[in-house]
């Protein structure tokens, strides 16, 4: 990619936005493990840098092959084996989310 950059810049930019956009459809589409029942998609802050998440599920909307299960993109979310935050707020297991 850095060979490319400096000979195309554009060009660049549009693997970067092919690649990010299969990323998310990807983990859109996977089926999910028994029992989970609905799909919670975080640590994907960079990838909106290059690709545009309401785009991607608004083509999901009303199409005959519709994600297995319901997604909820947290943008900005974090999380790892432990713990989860949103919108970095109390990122600890007992998460609570203040009223706004």
């Amino acid at each position: 990619l850095a060979k490319l950059e400096l000979r195309a810049p554009a060009q660049v930019m549009v693997s970067l936005q092919n690649l990010a956009r299969e990323a998310i459809v990807e983990a859109i589409r996977r089926p999910l493990p028994s029992p989970a029942v609905a799909r919670l998609i975080v640590n994907t802050g960079s990838l909106a840098t290059f690709a545009s998440y309401s785009a991607i599920t608004n083509e999901f909307h009303g199409t005959a092959e519709p994600p297995p299960a319901p997604v909820a993109i947290a943008f900005p979310g974090e999380a790892d084996d432990r713990t989860l935050s949103l919108l970095n707020l109390r990122p600890d297991a007992n998460y609570r989310v203040p009223r706004i």
